[in-house]
C-alpha cells in the first residue's frame, strides 16, 4: 500500500488508516468525516494541505460503527463536493 500511496496526487479516503498513511507520506488527502471527530483525528500535516469534508448534522460527530439512523453524516457529502475537492488539489499539483 506505501507503493502505492506514494504515486498518487492526491489521495481520497474516510477517516481510516489509509488516510493516515497517505498524510504521513506527505499526500494531500481528502477525508470524508461521517460519525469521527475531525477535530481529534484529522490528517497529520499542515492543514492546508488537506480538505476534510464534513456535512453539518446534528448528531454528528457521533463515534458510533453503526449508525441507528441513516448515515446522514456521509449520505450528504455530495459527490460534487468531493469531486471539486480532488479537482482543487490536482489543478495546485498542476494536473
Amino acid at each position: 500500500m506505501i507503493a502505492a500511496v506514494e504515486r498518487v496526487t492526491a489521495f481520497v479516503s474516510n477517516d481510516s488508516g489509509a488516510m493516515h498513511l497517505a498524510a504521513a507520506l506527505g499526500r494531500p488527502v481528502v477525508s470524508l468525516f461521517g460519525p469521527t471527530d475531525e477535530r481529534v483525528t484529522r490528517p497529520v500535516g499542515a492543514p492546508q494541505k488537506h480538505d476534510v469534508l464534513t456535512a453539518r448534522v446534528l448528531c454528528r460527530p457521533c463515534m458510533l460503527r453503526d449508525c441507528p439512523i441513516d448515515h446522514r453524516c456521509m449520505r450528504r457529502i455530495s459527490v460534487d463536493t468531493v469531486y471539486g475537492a480532488v479537482a482543487a488539489r490536482l489543478a495546485l499539483a498542476g494536473h
